[in-house]
């Protein structure tokens, strides 16, 4: 069949038919069940069989369904002519609903057509896809379903509650959209369809994500948004809730509400302490989920005891989300039974280790002493913490130690809070050590541990720099430091000028000296000093001294004084340096008299021998 043209009405009152062009959708036609008995089944294959009068009788007549089947099938090409005739038949015929129900029956590809490559406007799509929701059978709805994109268009709908407001048979709604499988994204204004939002509420009909977990509490329960921010306590508010079917939705979805929740805003969290153990604690959330979770987190848990899955520990320890106690810290080291770097970070972190520092290492009985002992050993010798971790973690450990084998791996700073901390006996071991890889510490040990050192003076030899350093501490008396002086190898001040001067300094300070030894003077008189310094000295020490041991002394200090014993007579300076150097020297019958010239100068005289 070219066309239906109504060319004549014959005796049997059919219709004619001509080659002639196709006529217009609405063209009326008498007679027509005579006009369908006359053509044959290859006539309904033209496009001239698009007329509203056929279709509406084919679509209402049981009889015609082989028909009516053969007119789909070319109806539903996706041609142009094809799509203007539903468009406009489905606007104008009060049957559309049949003609909709058939096209889902027997085009698969109908929706697809109309949402995608048909270039519909929105509002046509839309108008077709309530048309198909109201009319078409639930199966036929599934069968027009491809790659689910009718799914995900209803899932997509915002605004679908509103959209549905008019669709009276709610029942086949509801089943429609569970056999759909749909997954609302998004909807907004629960009220203007409450028995649809909450048969998609109570069916999961909707994807947990933070949109319609906020749009369920809020209608449900919008009070528990009043004291409890949703945007940081997501969980918190949920449980608060108390919407049991939300609940047990997440509680079979934990990954997907994890990630698409609690981990999609940029807010931190902060779930109360028990909720965040209730999604530590869930053995169906992965262990990436709980660790992400743990990053996120603000407030840190009481006890890492309260979470069961140890395998989160060392996330717990690195994120610092546990209070900083030592039974915390403990617990997880008695595993490890080493510093991780899981430990190293949580102690570099200042508001931890100023707070750990409060309180020294304790033994009980979750942490026996060896525990204790070992964790404390490790720190001392831990070359990952910073310094400023090192010097407040050490204050708790409860031991001091008489050798530290590894000491040598740490800096110059650790070694200082090791000493000034006491966490190093003076012993022979340390001492050595000290002074083999730290120069001077060793006598910071010294001054830490001044009287046993002193009790023990024989088997710790000083140098030059760790002398200085004793000398200039203001933890060693006088006393004790010309203890030590008289207990050095006079030879490290040879040449030692500034050395040379703290010594002077220090032993002129005293109205009175106790005995040097005579080493020590001859080597301090032999430097390059003033010799006034040289003079009071010599004075000091006389008492202690034989004449001939000052004679020597004379002799080293050099000029004006060191020609006495050579019987020179020498001028010098009339004050009372030299004054009380001549009392002495008469005294001691080194010199005979001494006189005064004109010039004020005095002349000494050494005694004839």
């Amino acid at each position: 069949m070219s066309l239906i043209h109504e060319s004549r009405i014959n005796q049997a009152g059919s219709i004619s038919i001509k080659n002639q062009d196709p006529l217009k959708f609405t063209h009326s036609l008498i007679k027509i069940d005579a006009v369908i008995k006359r053509l044959s089944r290859s006539d309904y294959k033209e496009s001239a069989a698009f007329n509203f009068d056929l279709i509406s009788t084919l679509l209402k007549t049981p009889a015609y369904k082989d028909q009516l089947y053969v007119v789909l099938a070319q109806l539903c090409n996706n041609e142009k002519r094809s799509l203007e005739f539903i468009d406009t038949y489905l606007s104008n015929q009060a049957d559309a609903g049949l003609l909709i129900d058939e096209l889902c029956r027997r085009w698969k590809g109908f929706w697809k057509c109309v949402s995608q490559e048909a270039n519909y406007p929105t509002d046509t799509i839309n108008g077709y896809l309530k048309l198909i929701l109201i009319y078409a059978d639930t199966p036929n709805i599934i069968n027009v379903n491809i790659d689910s994109s009718l799914t995900r268009y209803i899932s997509e709908k915002m605004n679908f509650l509103e959209f549905a407001s008019g669709i009276s048979d709610v029942a086949k709604l509801k089943n429609t959209l569970a056999k759909l499988e749909v997954k609302f994204t998004e909807l907004v204004r629960p009220e203007v369809n409450k028995v649809l939002f909450e048969y998609i509420y109570e069916n999961s009909l909707y994807e947990i994500n933070a949109h319609m977990v906020e749009r369920i509490v809020q209608y449900f329960n919008s009070n528990v948004l009043k004291t409890n921010s949703i945007n940081t306590s997501n969980f918190t508010v949920i449980l608060e809730s108390k919407c049991s079917e939300l609940i047990s939705y997440i509680n079979s979805n934990p990954n997907v509400y994890v990630e698409n929740v609690l981990l999609s805003s940029e807010d931190e969290i902060d779930e109360s302490e028990n909720t965040l153990l209730i999604l530590l604690n869930n053995d169906d959330i992965d262990v990436d989920g709980k660790t992400a979770i743990l990053n996120k987190q603000k407030t840190p848990i009481t006890k890492i005891t309260d979470v069961y899955d140890h395998e989160l520990w060392g996330a717990i320890i690195q994120s610092s989300k546990v209070d900083a106690t030592w039974e915390n810290l403990l617990a997880y080291f008695d595993e490890k039974k080493a510093l991780d770097d899981a430990l190293i970070a949580f102690f570099n972190r200042p508001e931890n280790y100023k707070e750990l520092a409060k309180y020294r290492l304790q033994e009980s009985e979750k942490a026996p002493k060896n525990l204790i002992m070992l964790i404390s050993r490790q720190i001392l010798l831990s070359t990952d913490l910073i310094d400023d971790s090192y010097g407040y973690l050490i204050q708790c450990i409860p031991y001091w130690y008489s050798d530290l084998p590894g000491i040598e791996r740490l800096t110059n700073t650790k070694i200082s809070h090791i000493i000034s901390n006491g966490k190093l006996q003076l012993t022979e071991e340390n001492f050595n050590s000290l002074k083999k890889h730290f120069n001077s510490q060793y006598a910071r040990l010294i001054e830490k541990n001044i009287d046993n050192y002193l009790d023990n003076i024989g088997e710790f030899e000083l140098d030059a720099v760790g002398l200085k350093i004793i000398l200039k501490s203001k933890v060693v008396s006088a006393d004790q430091k010309i203890t030590i002086l008289n207990n050095v190898d006079a030879g490290i001040i040879v040449e030692n000028s500034e050395l040379t001067l703290l010594i002077f300094e220090i032993l002129l300070s005293k109205e009175s000296c106790s005995k040097l030894n005579l080493p020590l003077v001859e080597s301090l008189v032999a430097q390059d000093v003033y010799i006034h310094e040289k003079v009071k000295l010599i004075v000091k020490q006389a008492e202690h001294l034989a004449s001939l041991e000052i004679e020597k002394l004379l002799t080293l200090s050099g000029p004006p004084i060191s020609g006495i014993p050579n019987n020179q007579k020498p001028i010098v300076e009339n004050n009372d340096i030299y004054k009380q150097l001549a009392e002495m020297l008469i005294e001691k019958g080194i010199l005979s008299s001494v006189k005064e010239d004109d010039k004020g100068m005095i002349r000494l005289h050494p005694k004839r021998t």
